[in-house]
């Protein structure tokens, strides 16, 4: 048996070549969500991102936690800012090094990494278990991004959260999520320290 994420003409070539009369097994792309997730957002100035982001990761302390942002200084800026804050995070994206980034990836499954500070292409194919949170600190446009972003947590039968820290005029993104994937993102707000219900603006 052979498996592959994209099948090309020819690697379909080679199999028949190889293999005696193989079948093709072709599995569906869905934009369905994990029913085990929960998903939110925080309004935020965009300036102050990684201190509502601060502020969520002391109000829930997550076992283990996944944050994205779409690039790689981004992924940087925000990994030297929350060490600054004494909280355990590493940074991933696509031109980390081999030897950083499996250093980082064996912290975070060992459990000495709170955070994973990641770029979209830094984490594919990335499986992790017990990832509790997924913290969005800039939304991707495309909904099965998103989608694929939150099923990093949620795995196994777990329940998992996925929580956007949003600008006002990333609100169109979140309505855009909803529609497109039939989910519902609930606003909420930190007030002392406390997660709270919020309103829609």
């Amino acid at each position: 048996m052979a498996f592959s994420a994209t099948i090309h003409e020819e690697t379909l070539a080679l199999a028949k070549e190889l293999m005696k009369e193989p079948e093709v097994l072709r599995v569906e792309d869905t934009d369905t969500v994990n029913e085990n997730i929960e998903h939110m957002y925080f309004l935020s100035d965009p300036r102050e991102k990684i201190e509502t982001l601060r502020k969520l990761i002391a109000s829930i302390n997550p076992k283990r936690a996944i944050v994205f942002l779409n690039r790689n200084e981004e992924v940087d800026l925000a990994t030297v800012k929350l060490k600054y804050h004494h909280i355990n995070a590493e940074g991933i994206y696509s031109n980390t090094s081999k030897e950083d980034r499996k250093k980082a990836l064996e912290g975070f499954r060992s459990g000495k990494v709170q955070l994973l500070i990641s770029s979209d292409i830094a984490a594919r194919g990335l499986d992790v278990k017990d990832v509790t949170h997924i913290f969005n600190l800039n939304l991707p446009s495309d909904p099965k991004e998103y989608l694929h972003r939150s099923g990093r947590t949620g795995r196994a039968g777990d329940f998992g959260t996925s929580i956007s820290i949003i600008s006002p005029v990333e609100l169109s993104l979140i309505k855009k999520y909803e529609k497109h994937l039939n989910i519902v993102v609930k606003p909420k707000k930190v007030f002392k320290g406390k997660i709270m219900d919020s309103f829609r603006e």
